[in-house]
C-alpha cells in the first residue's frame, strides 16, 4: 500500500495538500529483505524455464499465438442426448433433483457455471418432424464441446434407435450420383428435385433441403419418409458416393459426434453414459406408448428388426467407448405402459447419485488439469487481450496510409501520444489489433534494431479494463515488470496509480522502446473520473509510444485528447467501395464461399451507399446465408448500417415468435455487462408472460415451468455473427458484438416494458424466486381448456439458483450479483430495495469490497441521487485509506462516521446495527459514538495547503467543465497543483511559468502573467500551452478575465490592454490613465475609466459606444444585470450606478451609498444583487432598482467577535438564495430574502482570510490564516452534524474518565483549557479555562473516583511562584466541581494531588521553598481539601523530608489516611557556629489520619525493619500500592541505603533492583503478609497496573504476573505498544494499548499473548484510558479527537443487548433550533476566541502608527460633503 501522503506532498512544489482525518492511515513498512522475497513470486521465479519464457514473452511481447496460455470460459455445459421421449423420466429427475446440486457444487467450489442442455425437453416433436430444427441440435452439441471446460456429453441409450436422419445438406457430387443411380434403377426422382436445391455459393457445391411451405404441411411426413427411402436406395446402388445417406438415425449421429469420434482420453474426461434395458418390453408392444421405448414396425405391434439390430450394435459400441466409471447399465421392467414405480424410483435415484458424483469428479479433474498460469490475474488479463488481437485483425485490407502513420510515429522522436479517432465501425479496433500483431511478430522474429516491448489493451474486452483503476493497475504491473521496477510498489488506489503511471511513461526507464496500444478509450466508465483522461499525460518519454483510439462521437473525450496532443491525431476515414469489396472478397474466399453475378451487383450497390468497415462485416454476415438460388431483391442490404441491422432484426422476428425475440433480446440488451446463457435462461424462466406465450404455441404443457433450451439455442445460432462471448465476473457472458448493434437493439427492444425487464433481472439476482421458492403464475385460458384445469392460479419452482453474496466455504464472492444488482434496481426504480438490500446493507458492501476497490463500490452509490445513499457513499469515501489496507475495518469506519444520522434515516440505523453485530468478527471494539469525520454536515472536509512552508502561495478556486477546482502555486514554483474540491481528488500537476495565475470564468484556460510582460495561456484540463502574448513591460493590476478575453491595466502606464484568449492576440491597447476595467457577462462590452470618465467599448470590434462621468475616479467597475449598466466604486468610496444609452450615447449616473470603509463589491450570480463589503458592514444593493436592500452588521447575540475584526469575504449561493460571509473565525449564512441568519459556523480557532463561492455548485470554500482550506456544503445547512468531532485544537495530551459520573476530562498540548466531555455521547459539555494566558498549557487532568471533581494541572509561562523550569514536578493546579464547572481550590507550585477513595477528601502537596542544591531545605505544605464542606486545613509535614514517590489516601474502617514513602534527614550541628557536622538519611513510611470529623493525630514515621522480620538493614521502602480490603502493598527495595536526588526532578528510585513487599494494614499499622520476592528486578513499581478485581499485575515492560501469588505469568511480545499506553481491561484478561507507530489500537489476550485485533485511528493516537467499567476505552488523538470505544470481547448472547443499550443507539438527541445549537457550540470555544483576540490586539498595537495621508484626508472631506445628499439608509434593516 502506497502512502497517500507521500503522493500528495511534492517537495519540488512545496505545496502539500492533505485532507484532514482521511489521508492518515498507512500500512506498516517492510524490510528490504521482505520486499525482495515478496518480489520473487511477482517475477515468476517459481516457474520452470519454459513456463517463464512464455510468461516473459507474453508480458514483453514476442509471444507466439499457439503458446498463449488461454483457457476456456468457466462454464460446464453438458448436452443431453437420447432418442426421444424414452428417457423423459430420467431427464426430468436430473433437471429437478440433481442439476441444482451439481450447479451449486460447481459454483461454490470452483466459481464455474453448470448447465444441462436438453434440446428435446419441452418440444417433443422436434427430433422427427423438422430436419431443419435438427441442425440446431447438432450445432448445440458442437457448441457444448467448444465452450465447456469440463464434461460436455451425457447419453441415455435404451432400446429405441429413433428415426433415420434426413440430411439437410448433401454434397453435389454425392447427390447427383444418388440421383443417377435411382434413375438408372427406374426410381422416380421428382421428390428429390422437389425438396433439394443446388447451392453454388459454397465450395464444394451442395444440395440443400428447402424449407417447407404451408401448402406442404399435409404431405410433409410422407414426403420426408419417401426421401429417406430414396436416399437410402440411391446410396446403396451408387458406388461413388463418399458418405452414406440416411443410414443412421439422428440419435446415432449424435452419439458418434458426441463421443465415438473422440479420442479415448476425451471420452473419459467428457462423456457419461446411462444404458437401460427393459426386460419385458416384448410383452408390452401392444401398449399405447410402447413406441416411446422401442422402434415399432409400420404395421404396429412388432419391433422394427432393422432398427433393433442397429441399436444393439450401437449399445455394444457405446459400452466399449467409455471407462466403466463413466457408464451405468440398468435393467428395469414396464408396469403396464409405464415404468414400474417402485423399481424405477430406485433405478432413477441411482442414476442421479452416479451423475452427481461423476460430474463432480470430472469437473475437479479438469480444474486440476487447467493451465496454472491463467490463475495469475496479470497473465490471464494479457492472454485475453492477445487472444482478441489475434482473432480481430484477419483479414486486414487496405489502411496502408494509417499503418504507415503508425510506423512513422514509432520511428519519430515525438514526446506525445498518438490518437486515432473515427466513428463507430470504422475499424479502429482492427487497426490496433493489426499494429499489435505486426509489432509482436517483429519482436518474435528479432526484426527490430532495439529492444521493444509491446503492451496492448482493448477496453471493454474484459471486465478489468472498463474502469480506470483496474486498467491502470494491470498496466502498471506490466510496465513495472518490463522496466525492472518492484511490482509490489505498484499502488492500488486510483489516485496513486494515476501518478505512478504518469511517472513510468515520463521517465522512460527502459533500454529500448515500449509501445502501448489502448483501444476504445470511449468505453471507459465514469468511475474515478477515468473517462476524463487525467491519467494520460500530454508529454511522455521519447522511447515510450502510446497509441490510443477513440470514437469521434464522444466529443468531450476527443476535445480532451486534442488539448493533450498537438499534431498526432488522425481521423480514420471510411472505406472506399473498392476496399469494402476487397474486404468482402477476402472473407468469402477464406470461408470458401461465393455469390452469383446478380447478388454481387446488389452488394456493389449497397457499398456505393455505405462503405464503412462495420457495414462490410455486417454484409458478409448477411450474404453468408445466401444461396445461389435465392431471389435477391433490390436494396435487400439497404443503404446504411442501421437499415441492414434493422432488417436483420425483422428477419429474426419473422422466423421466430416476435414476443420471444423481443423478450430474449430485450434482456440481453438491458443487462449491464451481458448475460451468460444460464443466466438468460433462468431470467426468461421467471417471465410468466413469455412462458405462457411459449406453452400456448407449443404442443405440450410441461410440469417444469422453465423455458425450453431450444429457443435460446436456435436464436443464438442465428445471431452468432452479431454476438460476442466475453468473460465477465468470472463467467462467459453474451453481449452485442458492435456498439451500433447494441444501440439499435436498445431502441427496439428496451423501449417498452423497460421497468419490468429490469425488475425481473433484479428478482433473479436478489434470489427472490431461487432454490425451492415457488413463484405464482396464472394458467392461460387456452391451456386451462385444453388440459381441463380448474384453478387459474398456480405456483411452481423455477429451479433458479440461490444468489448468496458468497459461495461455499471458500467464500468465493458472487461477482455477478454484486456488479449487476445495483444497476438493475436503479433501472427498475426499486429504490427502497436498493437501499435495504444493497447500498445500505453491510454484508453487500463488505462483499463488494472483497472483490473490488473502494472507488468502484462508491461508483454504485453514484447511480442514485438520494440523501441517505449519499451519506453512506461519503462515509465510504472518507474511510478509503483504512479500508484499502484492511477490509475488516469497514464496520468500525461506517459506525464511527454514520452514528450522528442513526435517528434520521432508518436504513442507516439498520446498517449500523448490522455493523455492530459483525463487530466481534472484525474488530474487538465498537464505537460508542461518532469517532471519525462524519458526512452530511455543513463542513464537507478540511485540507491543509502549504503546511507552514513560509512562502507565498497563489491560490484560487474556479469552476471548470470538470467541476469546482482548487489551484495552488507557490510564487517561486513552476508547478500548479490542482484538486477537485467536491471530493478532494487530486488532478495532475500542470507545469507553468512563474507568475500570477488567472483562470477564465469557465475554467477552460489558465492565464499566467509572466514578468509583467507576457500572458501565457494554458488549457486547464491538460496543461498544454495554448498561446502566448507579449504586451510590453509594466506592472499589471486590476486584471479581469472572462471566458474569451482578459483585460488589465498597467501601473503608471497606458491602458487598458484587452487580449483575445482564444486567438492569443491583443485586441487593443488603449492609452488612457486607467484604474479600473470590467468585461460584461455576455462579453459584448468592455468598460474602463479615464480619470472620472467611464468609457464603454464594444467587443471584439473595439468601437466606442458611450462615455459616462462618475463622481470621482473609479477604482472598481462591475457590469450588472443589464449589459449596458455597471456599478462603480470610486476612490472616495462612493458606490454609484451608471446606465449607458448606447443608441443615443447618453448615460445616467445615480449615487447609491457612501462608506469610507468600503473595500470591494461582490456581484451575485443573477447579477441582481450586489454586496458592498465595508469592513464591519455588508451593504446589499438591489441592482434592479438601485437601492440598498439591507445591511449586515451584527452577528447573532452570544457570538464572541473581536472588536477589531472585519469581514474578510462575502458571496452568494448559486441561486442567490443565501448570502455567505466570513468574519473573524466564523462563516455566517443569511437568507437573502428574509435577511435572517441561517447558520453561524466555525471549526477552527483561526481567522478566515478568504472566501470562494461557485456559480454552479452549492459549496463555499474558506481559507484560514493557518493555511487550511475548508469546503462547506450549503445543501447540508439543515443538518446539525459535526464533521470531525474534534474536542481540542491540538493533540490530546491527557485524559481522565469516570464511568460513575459519565464524564471525560481532557487536555491538549496547545491551550490552557480542559474539556469536559460526556462519556456516553462524546459531546463537549463545557470548557474549563485554567488560565487566560495563551502561553500556558494544561499538562495533565485527574478525576476523583466518583467523577464529581477533577483537577487540571498546568505549566504557566509567567508566574510569581517557584520557577517550574528549576523543579520540573511543580505545576499550577486547579480543582473543579464538574457539575457547575466552577473552581474549588487553586494550588500554586503544587507537586502532588491525590483523592480519597470516596472523593470526599483531596490532598494537595505544594512546595513552599525549593533548594536545588540541598533537598533537605525543601519545604512542603499538605493542604487537605474537603470540597463539599469547604473544611480545608494544612497538615504539619516534617522538615528535612522529601517524597520518594507520590502519596496516597487510603480509607480504612471509616478513616482516611495520608500515606507516603518519604526520605528524612537528621543533622548534627555545631552549637556555636550552627555549621552542619553530619547527617544521615532514612526512608520511612509516613502515615497520618486526615479524617475531617476526627481529632487530628500526629504523623507516624514507620521503619521497614520494625514492621517485618527477615529484611536486611539496607532494605528501604520504595512505593505504596492500594489493594483490596483497603490495605496497601508497601514495596521495598533491597540493598539500597539512600535514594538519589536529581536537581530538577526530585528523588529518583533505582531502575533495576530486587524488591519485596508487605501487605500492610494502615489502621492497625501492622504487616499482614510478607512477600520476600516481588515481581521482576526490572519492574517499575510506579508504573504497575493491577486489574480491577485483583487478578493480574502488568509492569512497564509488559510482563504479566498473577496477583494472588505475585508470580510471573507471561511476557507480552505479540505487540509493541507506545510507551505508557498499555492498559489492563476486563479484569486483566486483555491488554489494550496504542501501537508503537501510534496508528492503531491493539488488543492482546494476556493468557496466551495472542493479538486479538486492532482498530485504525486515522492520524495518530496520543493517549489512552480504560474507564471504571473495565470495558470502555477512551483514546485521545493527535488531531484533537477523542474516541470512545467499547471492548466487546468475552460476550456471548448479551452482546446485542449491550450495544443496543448504548445511548447513541437508543437515545434520540433533543432537536433544537440549528442557530441555537450553533451558538451553544460556539460558546465552548469562547476562551480560545478571547486568546486569539488578545493576540491580534497585541500584534495590532505592535505595528507602527502612521499619520493619515493627504489622500485619506481628502477622501474624508469629500465623503463628509456628500453625506447630506446620500442619506437614504434609514429604512435598512440591521442584522
Amino acid at each position: 500500500m502506497q502512502r497517500r501522503t507521500s503522493l500528495l506532498v511534492d517537495q519540488e512544489s512545496g505545496c502539500p495538500f492533505r485532507i484532514r482525518h482521511l489521508d492518515d492511515v498507512i500500512d506498516n513498512d517492510r524490510t528490504d529483505l521482505q520486499r525482495k522475497e515478496q518480489e520473487k513470486s511477482l517475477r515468476y521465479a517459481h516457474l520452470n524455464k519454459d513456463q517463464f519464457d512464455v510468461v516473459d514473452k507474453l508480458i514483453r511481447g514476442g509471444i507466439r499465438p499457439e503458446l498463449l496460455p488461454c483457457q476456456k470460459p468457466k462454464v460446464v455445459r453438458m448436452f443431453m442426448c437420447s432418442s426421444g421421449p424414452d428417457f423423459e423420466s430420467e431427464r426430468n429427475y436430473l433437471i429437478e433433483n440433481v442439476y441444482p446440486l451439481v450447479r451449486q457444487y460447481c459454483r461454490d467450489n470452483h466459481g464455474v457455471d453448470f448447465q444441462l442442455v436438453d434440446m428435446y425437453w419441452g418440444h417433443s416433436g422436434l427430433p422427427s418432424t423438422d430436419p431443419h430444427k435438427m441442425a440446431a441440435v447438432y450445432e448445440e452439441l458442437r457448441h457444448c464441446q467448444d465452450i465447456s471446460m469440463g464434461p460436455n456429453f451425457i447419453a441415455f441409450v435404451g432400446q429405441k434407435y429413433g428415426p433415420y436422419h434426413l440430411p439437410q445438406t448433401i454434397l453435389a457430387s454425392d447427390f447427383e450420383e444418388i440421383k443417377k443411380a435411382l434413375q438408372e434403377n427406374g426410381n422416380d426422382v421428382i421428390l428429390l428435385d422437389k425438396w433439394y436445391q443446388k447451392n453454388l455459393n459454397v465450395t464444394p457445391n451442395v444440395y440443400l433441403l428447402r424449407q417447407p411451405d404451408p401448402k406442404d404441411e399435409l404431405d410433409l411426413e410422407e414426403d420426408y419418409s419417401a426421401l429417406i427411402q430414396l436416399l437410402q436406395t440411391g446410396t446403396t446402388r451408387s458406388k461413388n458416393v463418399t458418405s452414406m445417406q440416411c443410414s443412421n438415425s439422428d440419435f446415432e449421429n449424435l452419439i458418434q459426434a458426441g463421443m465415438v469420434n473422440l479420442s479415448r482420453e476425451k471420452r473419459d474426461d467428457n462423456c457419461i453414459v446411462y444404458m437401460r434395458n427393459i426386460k419385458n418390453i416384448d410383452d408390452r408392444l401392444s401398449a399405447k406408448n410402447a413406441g416411446n421405448f422401442v422402434d415399432l414396425a409400420d404395421c404396429g405391434g412388432k419391433r422394427d428388426q432393422e432398427k433393433t439390430n442397429k441399436i444393439n450394435v450401437l449399445r455394444k459400441l457405446v459400452e466399449k467407448c467409455v471407462s466403466p466409471s463413466n457408464i451405468v447399465e440398468s435393467e428395469i421392467e414396464l408396469n403396464g405402459c409405464s415404468l414400474d414405480e417402485q423399481k424405477s424410483g430406485e433405478y432413477i435415484s441411482n442414476i442421479g447419485s452416479h451423475f452427481y458424483s461423476t460430474v463432480v469428479r470430472l469437473v475437479n479433474k479438469q480444474i486440476d488439469k487447467s493451465n496454472k498460469l491463467c490463475k495469475d490475474p496479470l497473465i490471464q488479463e494479457l492472454s485475453r487481450h492477445w487472444e482478441y488481437a489475434i482473432q480481430s485483425y484477419s483479414p486486414f485490407i487496405g489502411r496502408e496510409e494509417l499503418l504507415n502513420s503508425i510506423k512513422g510515429y514509432l520511428l519519430s522522436d515525438t514526446d506525445q501520444p498518438f490518437v486515432l479517432c473515427g466513428l463507430s465501425g470504422t475499424g479502429k479496433s482492427t487497426l490496433i489489433a493489426k499494429a499489435a500483431n505486426d509489432i509482436n511478430e517483429a519482436v518474435t522474429n528479432s526484426d527490430l534494431s532495439m529492444p521493444t516491448a509491446v503492451v496492448v489493451r482493448f477496453i471493454g474486452e474484459t471486465g478489468q479494463c472498463e474502469v480506470a483503476q483496474p486498467l491502470l493497475f494491470n498496466l502498471c504491473h506490466q510496465l513495472a515488470f518490463i522496466t525492472g521496477r518492484y511490482r509490489q510498489d505498484v499502488p492500488s488506489t486510483y489516485l496513486a496509480l494515476k501518478n505512478y503511471f504518469i511517472d513510468l511513461v515520463q521517465r522512460g526507464e527502459y533500454g529500448g522502446m515500449i509501445v502501448i496500444l489502448v483501444d476504445a478509450l470511449d468505453k471507459l466508465s465514469t468511475t474515478d473520473n477515468g473517462h476524463k483522461l487525467d491519467w494520460l499525460p500530454s508529454r511522455i518519454a521519447s522511447n515510450i509510444k502510446i497509441i490510443v483510439t477513440v470514437d469521434s462521437e464522444n466529443g468531450e473525450m476527443l476535445t480532451r485528447l486534442e488539448n493533450k496532443v498537438d499534431e498526432g491525431i488522425i481521423n480514420m476515414p471510411d472505406f472506399s467501395p473498392n476496399e469494402c469489396e476487397n474486404t468482402l472478397k477476402a472473407l468469402i474466399n477464406d470461408n470458401k464461399q461465393t455469390v452469383n453475378y446478380n447478388q454481387w451487383k446488389q452488394i456493389q450497390l449497397s457499398f456505393n451507399s455505405c462503405s464503412t468497415p462495420l457495414f462490410s462485416q455486417l454484409v458478409y454476415a448477411d450474404i453468408s446465408q445466401w444461396k445461389s438460388f435465392d431471389n435477391i431483391t433490390k436494396n435487400v442490404l439497404g443503404h446504411s448500417t442501421d437499415a441492414l441491422i434493422n432488417r436483420k432484426f425483422e428477419s429474426i422476428e419473422q422466423k421466430y415468435d416476435t414476443n420471444i425475440v423481443h423478450k430474449v433480446l430485450g434482456y440481453l440488451t438491458a443487462a449491464k455487462n451481458g448475460l451468460s446463457e444460464l443466466e438468460l435462461e433462468d431470467i426468461l424462466s421467471l417471465d410468466d408472460k413469455l412462458l405462457n406465450s411459449i406453452f400456448v404455441s407449443n404442443s405440450e404443457y410441461p410440469h417444469i415451468r422453465r423455458i425450453p433450451h431450444t429457443y435460446w439455442s436456435r436464436l443464438r445460432q442465428d445471431l452468432q455473427p452479431y454476438l460476442c462471448c466475453k468473460e465477465r465476473d468470472g463467467i462467459a457472458t453474451y453481449s452485442w458484438k458492435y456498439k451500433r448493434l447494441a444501440q439499435l437493439a436498445e431502441a427496439r427492444y428496451c423501449k417498452y416494458d423497460t421497468e419490468n425487464i429490469y425488475s425481473n433481472m433484479a428478482d433473479y439476482y436478489i434470489g427472490k424466486w431461487s432454490g425451492t421458492q415457488r413463484k405464482p403464475f396464472k394458467h392461460p385460458s387456452i391451456l386451462m381448456a385444453k388440459y381441463k384445469l380448474v384453478e387459474r392460479d398456480g405456483e411452481c419452482c423455477r429451479f433458479v439458483p440461490t444468489q448468496p453474496l458468497s459461495f461455499g466455504e471458500n467464500m468465493a464472492y458472487n461477482s455477478r450479483k454484486l456488479s449487476q444488482l445495483p444497476f438493475l434496481l436503479v433501472k427498475s426504480k426499486r429504490f427502497d430495495e436498493l437501499k435495504s438490500a444493497v447500498l445500505c446493507n453491510y454484508d453487500w458492501i463488505a462483499s463488494k469490497l472483497r472483490i473490488s476497490t473502494v472507488q468502484r463500490v462508491i461508483a454504485d452509490f453514484e447511480m442514485c441521487e438520494d440523501r441517505e445513499i449519499k451519506l453512506v457513499r461519503d462515509a465510504l469515501r472518507m474511510s478509503k485509506s483504512a479500508i484499502s489496507i484492511n477490509r475488516d475495518a469497514l464496520g468500525m469506519e461506517l459506525t464511527g462516521r454514520l452514528l450522528p444520522h442513526i435517528y434520521k434515516y432508518s436504513n442507516i440505523k439498520e446498517l449500523i446495527r448490522q455493523c455492530d453485530l459483525d463487530a466481534q468478527r472484525c474488530s474487538p471494539f465498537v464505537a460508542n459514538c461518532q469517532i471519525y469525520s462524519a458526512p452530511g454536515g455543513p463542513l464537507q472536509y478540511e485540507c491543509n495547503v502549504g503546511n507552514n512552508t513560509n512562502c507565498q502561495i497563489d491560490i484560487d478556486v474556479f469552476t471548470s467543465p470538470d467541476g469546482i477546482l482548487l489551484v495552488a502555486k507557490p510564487t517561486y514554483s513552476n508547478r500548479l497543483r490542482v484538486w477537485e474540491l467536491t471530493n478532494g481528488d487530486e488532478r495532475p500537476d500542470i507545469m507553468l511559468p512563474v507568475g500570477d495565475v488567472r483562470p477564465t470564468k469557465d475554467g477552460r484556460y489558465i492565464n499566467i502573467l509572466v514578468n509583467d510582460r507576457f500572458v501565457k495561456t494554458y488549457r486547464s484540463n491538460c496543461g498544454v500551452l495554448h498561446g502566448e502574448v507579449e504586451f510590453g513591460q509594466g506592472k499589471v493590476s486590476n486584471v479581469k478575465v472572462s471566458n474569451k478575453y482578459i483585460a488589465f491595466i498597467q501601473y503608471k502606464g497606458a491602458g487598458p490592454c484587452v487580449i483575445d484568449i482564444e486567438r492569443s492576440e491583443i485586441l487593443h491597447k488603449f492609452k488612457y490613465h486607467t484604474h479600473a476595467v470590467a468585461i460584461s457577462e455576455d462579453e459584448k462590452y468592455v468598460a474602463f475609466n479615464a480619470e472620472r470618465n467611464i468609457l464603454l467599448y464594444e467587443l471584439p470590434v473595439m468601437q466606442r459606444k458611450c462615455v459616462a462621468t462618475a463622481s470621482d475616479v473609479a477604482h472598481e467597475i462591475l457590469f450588472v444585470n443589464d449589459a449596458s449598466k455597471c456599478y462603480v466604486m470610486t476612490k472616495t468610496k462612493i458606490v454609484e450606478s451608471i446606465s449607458f444609452d448606447v443608441v443615443n450615447r447618453k448615460f445616467q449616473c445615480k449615487g447609491i451609498l457612501t462608506d469610507m470603509n468600503a473595500k470591494k463589491c461582490v456581484l451575485s450570480n443573477s447579477r441582481n444583487l450586489l454586496i458592498v463589503q465595508c469592513g464591519k458592514v455588508l451593504h446589499v444593493i438591489d441592482t434592479v432598482i438601485d437601492k440598498v436592500r439591507t445591511r449586515f452588521q451584527k452577528l447573532p447575540p452570544g457570538v464572541f467577535v473581536d472588536s477589531s475584526s472585519t469581514f474578510s469575504g462575502s458571496g452568494f449561493s448559486p441561486d442567490d438564495s443565501m448570502i455567505v460571509a466570513t468574519r473573524y473565525t466564523y462563516l455566517i449564512v443569511w437568507d437573502a430574502e428574509t435577511c435572517a441568519p441561517i447558520r453561524v459556523l466555525q471549526t477552527a480557532v483561526s481567522p478566515m482570510v478568504r472566501l470562494f463561492t461557485s456559480d454552479s455548485i452549492n459549496k463555499v470554500v474558506t481559507l484560514l490564516e493557518n493555511e487550511t482550506f475548508q469546503v462547506w456544503d450549503l445543501d447540508n445547512l439543515d443538518r446539525d452534524t459535526e464533521h470531525s468531532a474534534e474536542v481540542h485544537q491540538g493533540a490530546v495530551q491527557s485524559i481522565g474518565v469516570s464511568s460513575a459520573a459519565d464524564y471525560i476530562m481532557s487536555s491538549d498540548d496547545k491551550t490552557p483549557d480542559a474539556k469536559l466531555v460526556s462519556l456516553s455521547t462524546g459531546v463537549v459539555m463545557d470548557t474549563l479555562q485554567h488560565s487566560e494566558h495563551s502561553g500556558d498549557h494544561v499538562t495533565e487532568v485527574l478525576m476523583s473516583p466518583n467523577g464529581m471533581y477533577a483537577v487540571s494541572r498546568a505549566k504557566l509561562e509567567q508566574t510569581d511562584a517557584l520557577s517550574y523550569s528549576s523543579f520540573e514536578p511543580l505545576t499550577d493546579d486547579v480543582m473543579w466541581e464538574l457539575e457547575t464547572a466552577s473552581k474549588v481550590f487553586h494550588a500554586i507550585s503544587n507537586r502532588y494531588i491525590v483523592f480519597s477513595p470516596s472523593s470526599e477528601t483531596a490532598a494537595f502537596v505544594t512546595c513552599a521553598f525549593y533548594n536545588s542544591c540541598d533537598w533537605t531545605e525543601n519545604i512542603y505544605n499538605v493542604f487537605i481539601v474537603n470540597p463539599e464542606t469547604a473544611a480545608n486545613y494544612t497538615l504539619d509535614f516534617p522538615y528535612s523530608t522529601e517524597f520518594v514517590v507520590p502519596p496516597k489516601i487510603v480509607h480504612k474502617n471509616g478513616s482516611d489516611y495520608f500515606v507516603a514513602v518519604v526520605q528524612t534527614c537528621r543533622k548534627t550541628t555545631d552549637t556555636i557556629t550552627t555549621k552542619e557536622l553530619s547527617r544521615w538519611t532514612e526512608v520511612r513510611l509516613f502515615l497520618q489520619n486526615i479524617t475531617t470529623n476526627q481529632s487530628q493525630t500526629d504523623p507516624v514515621l514507620l521503619r521497614l525493619q520494625n514492621l517485618v522480620e527477615n529484611v536486611e538493614d539496607n532494605d528501604e521502602f520504595l512505593d505504596i500500592i492500594p489493594v483490596s480490603d483497603d490495605n496497601i502493598l508497601a514495596v521495598y527495595a533491597k540493598d539500597v541505603h539512600v535514594y538519589e536526588f536529581v536537581t530538577d526532578k526530585g528523588i529518583v528510585p533505582p531502575k533495576c533492583t530486587r524488591k519485596g513487599a508487605i501487605l500492610f494494614d494502615v489502621d492497625g499499622q501492622t504487616a499482614l503478609k510478607h512477600i520476600p520476592l516481588f515481581l521482576d528486578i526490572k519492574s517499575k513499581v510506579n508504573d504497575l497496573q493491577i486489574s480491577r478485581q485483583y487478578c493480574h499485575i502488568l509492569d512497564n515492560d509488559l510482563r504479566v504476573f498473577k496477583y494472588e501469588t505475585f508470580s510471573f505469568l507471561i511476557q507480552i511480545r505479540s505487540c509493541k505498544f507506545a510507551p505508557g499506553s498499555a492498559k489492563l481491561a476486563l479484569n486483566g484478561r486483555y491488554i489494550v494499548g496504542i501501537a508503537e507507530i501510534q496508528r492503531t489500537i491493539e488488543v492482546v489476550r494476556t493468557s496466551d499473548d495472542t493479538n486479538i485485533g486492532s482498530m485504525f485511528v486515522h492520524g495518530k493516537a496520543t493517549c489512552l484510558q480504560v474507564a471504571d467499567d473495565d470495558r470502555t476505552v477512551i483514546v485521545g488523538c493527535e488531531d484533537g479527537r477523542i474516541m470512545i470505544l467499547s471492548l466487546i470481547l468475552d460476550f456471548a448472547d448479551p452482546l446485542r443487548e449491550y450495544i443496543e443499550n448504548m445511548p447513541s443507539r437508543y437515545e434520540e438527541p433533543v432537536q433544537d433550533n440549528l442557530i441555537i445549537k450553533d451558538l451553544r457550540r460556539l460558546s465552548l470555544s469562547t476562551p480560545d476566541q478571547q486568546r486569539l483576540s488578545a493576540r491580534l490586539r497585541k500584534a495590532s498595537i505592535a505595528e507602527e502608527r502612521r499619520p493619515p495621508s493627504y489622500t485619506t484626508l481628502h477622501r474624508a472631506v469629500t465623503i463628509s460633503r456628500m453625506s447630506s445628499r446620500e442619506r437614504n439608509h434609514s429604512n435598512c434593516a440591521q442584522q
